[in-house]
């Protein structure tokens, strides 16, 4: 019989051939792979008796690990089907990483926790594992766990581990751990278990073998950071991720495998968290030696905790809030759309009633846009566009979708709204505190009509309030190794009042705007501060112009991928963005339209935004137009009445 037809027989001969394989060079392995072929029938005592010299005692299989009573003793508290994962990470040999992210309460800490006592096994079996990997004789070789915090990371995967070893024969009798450190777990042969806050960045400089980055969703995301190398946005995660990775390689990797394996666990969160983006970043770069898992909280159960009913829940998408399906013109519609419906076991049926958001993160498992939208029916935002295209032509008009305004971007005069130059229009520009960013827009007053709404008392009323179109936004970011110079937003608005345009107030966020604010008076221009972050009034202006249908914008994406992620942060009542988003252009929308529903012009026309009508009364479709009519002929023979189409205060 040959040596592969050995080792297709014995699967513990291939297990042994693999691992030797793993750091023994290739003339070595060559020779070894000779006497093997010289001696068949006698190739696992040899193979033994060479990993005897290698090993105190031969690693087992990681089910057995588990669940025989001389390691883990875990048989049956672990769900099958982690077990079997369990097996392919570790015994596959083929895994560097893993990232394990989903709904909370399918078993992630649980396996991280299996998973690091597993690789502290493996080094302790080595007779010297400092020799093996390399390594100076009493070198340090870690396991780390880093978490948001200290206390995190002692208190959820690091206690666990300690609890396993703890009940585990073999670390109790084969390589008992220093029981008077509180802090760290330390084993014979120099090996560590360490506990650590994800900002300290002494962990890095141990020899770390692997480890757990847990709750990595939940990491620092620190905008205008001293820590981030131009000054940007510092992503904890990522760099934690990216240096531990740069350890292990540096000390461990042999013939392009490292023995050790990183897992980066969280639940879901937004889209672009950290396990997001390494997962797809895996994907697409055709990683095989990466991890992956996602499960619901009911994915890794056993299928009898369960009535075996179940409800589908519609996911939505950036302009489609998530939604259950009640029927099935709901489940048409969503296909239609082609978005992502699963289906839920029954006994969820609440928690995604009370809370839809919520339950699809923590229980379903997938990323949502916010954890609590300020714009709850995203299908408003959709129609905004379709209504600002449809009925006024409305195209973006600026050559690029975003600019430095030194880089050769400029207006497309024939894709502006000529025709409406003449009615006042509202500026506001948001510029981020360290010059990286802009959000400019403007707004104008189509027209007025009449909403219904409810007061505190739950009473409706009617009063009337703008239809509002925003024709322009647009995000302006810093030139390479620059920032956006705010005399270039000035140039922009000069040159949009040599157009014709009738600008009549122009605010700046807090930011270096006083000078600009100067020169804009001297030109007959209202202008001051706006800080639209410091009160909720602006967005609140811009949700209700979206959802009582008074508002005309256009397809621009950077406005459409804010405006679906803004946040209501019940802490601050403030409307806010991701940790990886912004809301540049958002808050100048907010702004701009905000002067629409406040500036004082045209408060002799018609009543201001806020001022309380009769109580509703039920009227026909004919008797309301002609109340509509008469009122506004009425308010027109006492005002003055542009012939181009405005209103003015003259």
């Amino acid at each position: 019989m040959s040596l592969f037809q050995a080792a297709e027989s014995d699967n513990r001969l291939f297990k042994l051939l693999e691992e030797l394989e793993s750091y023994l060079e290739k003339d070595d392995l060559q020779f070894l792979i000779h006497v093997l072929q010289q001696h068949p029938g006698q190739e696992m005592e040899i193979l033994q008796e060479l990993m005897s010299y290698t090993y105190d005692h031969i690693p087992v299989p990681m089910r057995e690990f588990v669940e025989s009573e001389e390691y883990l003793g875990m048989k049956g508290q672990v769900y099958p089907r982690l077990l079997d994962d369990l097996e392919e990470l570790f015994d596959s040999k083929k895994y560097n990483e893993a990232v394990l992210t989903g709904g909370i309460g399918w078993g992630k800490s649980t396996f991280a926790e299996i998973a690091l006592v597993r690789m502290v096994y493996e080094v302790s079996c080595l007779k010297n594992p400092q020799k093996m990997y390399g390594l100076a004789d009493g070198s340090v070789i870690a396991f780390v766990n880093v978490s948001v915090n200290l206390a995190q990371a002692r208190n959820v995967v690091f206690t666990g581990v300690k609890n396993k070893i703890n009940n585990s024969h073999y670390f109790k009798t084969k390589v008992p751990y220093d029981a008077n450190l509180k802090t760290e777990i330390r084993f014979p042969k120099n090996i560590w278990i360490t506990p650590a806050a994800s900002n300290e960045s002494g962990v890095i400089g141990l020899n770390v073998f692997g480890g757990v980055l847990d709750e990595v969703n939940f990491m620092a995301i620190v905008e205008n950071s001293k820590q981030a190398i131009d000054g940007g946005t510092y992503d904890q995660a990522t760099q934690l991720h990216n240096a531990m990775i740069r350890r292990m390689k540096s000390r461990f990797l042999r013939k392009g495998k490292l023995p050790g394996i990183l897992l980066s666990i969280s639940s879901s969160k937004y889209p672009d968290d950290f396990t997001e983006r390494r997962i797809k970043e895996a994907i697409e770069n055709g990683e095989e030696d990466v991890f992956i898992r996602r499960y619901s909280q009911w994915a890794t159960k056993p299928a009898d905790r369960y009535s075996g009913r179940t409800f589908q829940v519609c996911l939505g998408d950036a302009l489609n809030r998530p939604h259950i399906i009640e029927n099935e013109e709901q489940l048409k519609e969503a296909k239609e759309k082609n978005l992502k419906i699963i289906d839920v076991p029954e006994e969820y049926y609440r928690d995604f009633k009370v809370d839809i958001d919520m339950a699809i993160r923590d229980i379903a498992g997938y990323p949502t846009l916010t954890i609590k939208p300020f714009i709850t029916n995203r299908e408003k935002i959709y129609e905004a566009l379709a209504r600002g295209e449809r009925e006024l032509g409305l195209r973006h008009p600026f050559s690029r979708e975003v600019t430095t305004l030194q880089d050769g971007g400029a207006l497309l005069v024939e894709y502006m709204w000529k025709q409406d130059f003449s009615k006042p229009h509202f500026v506001h520009a948001d510029l981020a505190l360290n010059g990286d960013g802009c959000g400019f827009a403007i707004a104008y007053i189509k027209g007025y009509r009449e909403v219904v709404r409810r007061n505190s008392e739950g009473d409706l009323y009617k009063e009337v309030a703008p239809e509002i179109v925003v024709p322009f936004a647009i995000r302006i970011v810093a030139p390479p190794n620059g920032e956006v110079q705010i005399g270039d937003v000035r140039a922009l608005i000069f040159e949009l009042l040599s157009l014709g345009v009738n600008i009549r107030k122009v605010t700046f966020d807090q930011f270096q705007s006083a000078d600009s604010i100067q020169q804009l008076q001297r030109r007959g221009i209202e202008s001051e501060n706006l800080s639209v972050d410091s009160k909720l009034d602006p967005y609140n202006a811009f949700k209700d112009a979206l959802y009582e249908d008074r508002l005309y914008f256009y397809n621009y994406r950077p406005a459409i991928e804010e405006a679906t992620r803004l946040e209501k942060n019940e802490k601050t009542n403030k409307v806010d963005h991701p940790p990886s988003g912004s809301k540049d252009v958002t808050d100048a929308i907010a702004g701009a339209v905000y002067h629409c529903v406040t500036y004082p012009m045209y408060n002799n026309v018609l009543p201001r935004h806020g001022q309380v009508h009769h109580a509703v009364e039920e009227k026909t479709p004919e008797q309301k137009a002609k109340d509509m009519v008469e009122r506004y002929f009425d308010e027109f023979e006492t005002n003055y009445y542009s012939p181009m189409g405005g209103l003015w205060d003259l």
